[in-house]
């Protein structure tokens, strides 16, 4: 209000300095209405600006909120409240995780010693010169399949995803590549650390009750996932020759529709052969 006041003050004496010359006390009371005028609407400024950033700070904690309250229906629904058992009902966490433990530790099974082998010298296979996949990785591939990779994968123990990576590659590229050529030189003094993983259940239907009903994940080091990738793409080059023609899944520019071409192309060839001529005597 004191705002507009002033502002139509100044209006009417810029009105009556047209017409005619202002006195000094006009001057004087103009000069003193312009200073407050100045103040007033940087106060106003001010005030709007921190209007505006309460407004702001006011709709980010309207995502959050809309956010957390997703995520906490999320983890309701995927938390397993009693898993079925033979043995009856489990409910305390202890049990349930040991009765986890106990159903994928018997599918796993146990290891045997072969008694038999394949013969490799009866196969004849032809050779391939790999010696390139043993060399020591570079910065190049690394980043690469850095950024190949999937900014927001679930992060395992480690607690980092790939998105740390792709940011802090600048900072922290030496100590990547240095610790997976140390891996790659078969250096296995800390594998056990390696092969520490989560590993979370996800329903596989509505009102999941036995472990049966879940389907698990492992949920790795990102470290892992790192070495993994980056064996996996150098070792991709060279697949097309290591893997036969007859296998077409899974193989770049190879696709497992092929074989019902190939299947289909030899019945035809098939019953042509079987069918007499029209010419034979």
């Amino acid at each position: 209000m004191l705002l507009c006041a002033a502002g139509q003050l100044i209006g009417i004496l810029d009105v009556v300095q047209e017409h005619r010359q202002l006195s000094e006390d006009e001057i004087s009371l103009r000069r003193d209405l312009k200073v407050r005028f100045l103040g007033l609407t940087a106060v106003e400024k001010l005030r709007a600006k921190q209007k505006s950033r309460l407004t702001h700070i006011k709709a980010n904690e309207s995502s959050s909120k809309l956010f957390f309250l997703y995520a906490n229906g999320r983890r309701r629904k995927n938390f397993i409240r009693q898993l079925v058992t033979q043995d009856g009902i489990k409910l305390t966490q202890q049990e349930k995780a040991d009765a986890v433990f106990q159903h994928f530790t018997s599918r796993i099974g146990e290891s045997q010693n072969r008694e038999v082998t394949v013969d490799w010298d009866t196969i004849n296979l032809v050779s391939q010169n790999l010696q390139h996949l043993e060399v020591d990785f570079t910065k190049e591939e690394v980043k690469q399949v850095i950024h190949d990779i999937a900014s927001d994968k679930a992060l395992g123990p480690d607690g980092f995803i790939d998105a740390f990576y792709k940011a802090s590659w600048g900072v922290i590229k030496e100590d990547i590549v240095a610790a997976v050529n140390y891996f790659f030189n078969r250096h296995d003094q800390h594998f056990n650390l390696l092969n520490n993983a989560h590993i979370i259940l996800l329903p596989k239907k509505e009102d999941a009750s036995q472990v049966g009903d879940f389907r698990p994940i492992s949920l790795a080091h990102s470290v892992t996932k790192l070495i993994s990738k980056l064996l996996a793409t150098r070792l991709s080059a060279d697949l097309d020759k290591l893997i036969s023609r007859a296998q077409s899944a899974f193989i770049k520019k190879r696709s497992i529709q092929d074989n019902f071409l190939y299947t289909q192309n030899l019945i035809r060839e098939l019953h042509r052969a079987k069918r007499p001529s029209l010419f034979s005597s």
